[in-house]
């Protein structure tokens, strides 16, 4: 059929209306469903992160310990030291645990305190070198938490933990530094692995690396 130019501004009128009354209400309905969903999912994200805790993972000589002392005092939380805590429940000292029992024992006992520690929320912890040896930790710690994994150059670890005597040699054979390089290369992936964010302290005071933690609690 051919149309008259004014039949054919009319039939084009008539086609074109109802998209015209169609498209606004549903565009406004559409829009106002995303930034109202956009809303409570930051709402909620932002909920969820204030009451999960802070857990830092690492070598000995990153900074854990200190660091989280820090975030402790500027959030106002309870610092808990798993390292610390097994101490204190063992009425031993780690070298104490270790010459009596073993390795295998005392990994066992990280694996009990991080079952007490998964029902409870607004903590900083700072965990022992080897706690993410086994996958069962790390998950019990995700769970509520954010996890941080503090960095260091071998020589930064040696020259800071060189007086430290209150940890057992891990091989028993190898140099201070061997020893270092090596357990290193082993636990790196499991850190990896574990590590929500990566943080190197490397020539960084502790207060500049709470300060950067801060800055990623929220993402």
């Amino acid at each position: 059929m051919v149309f008259a130019p004014s039949d054919s501004k009319k039939k084009q009128e008539t086609l074109l209306a109802p998209l015209r009354h169609s498209r606004r209400p549903q565009s406004g309905i559409h829009l106002g469903f995303l930034l109202n969903s956009s809303k409570n999912d930051t709402s909620q994200e932002l909920q969820n992160t204030k009451f999960m805790n802070i857990v830092l993972i690492g070598y000995r000589g990153t900074g854990k310990s200190t660091v989280a002392k820090i975030l402790g005092q500027r959030l106002k939380r309870e610092v808990i030291s798993t390292d610390a805590e097994i101490v204190k429940e063992a009425g031993q000292s780690i070298p104490q645990i270790v010459e009596q029992f073993g390795w295998d024992h005392f990994r066992e006992l990280e694996t009990q305190m991080c079952r007490k520690l998964q029902d409870q929320n607004e903590l900083v912890i700072d965990t022992g070198g080897g706690l993410i040896l086994k996958e069962e930790n790390v998950k019990i710690l995700r769970g509520n938490g954010k996890i941080f994994w503090l960095t260091a150059e071998v020589s930064t670890i040696a020259s800071r933990i060189s007086g430290d005597n209150q940890r057992p040699s891990l091989s028993g054979t190898k140099s201070f530094v061997e020893e270092i390089e090596d357990i290193l290369k082993e636990r790196t992936p499991k850190y990896q692995a574990a590590a929500d964010h990566v943080i190197p302290t490397d020539q960084i005071s502790p207060e500049h690396i709470a300060d950067t933690i801060l800055s990623r609690i929220s993402t």
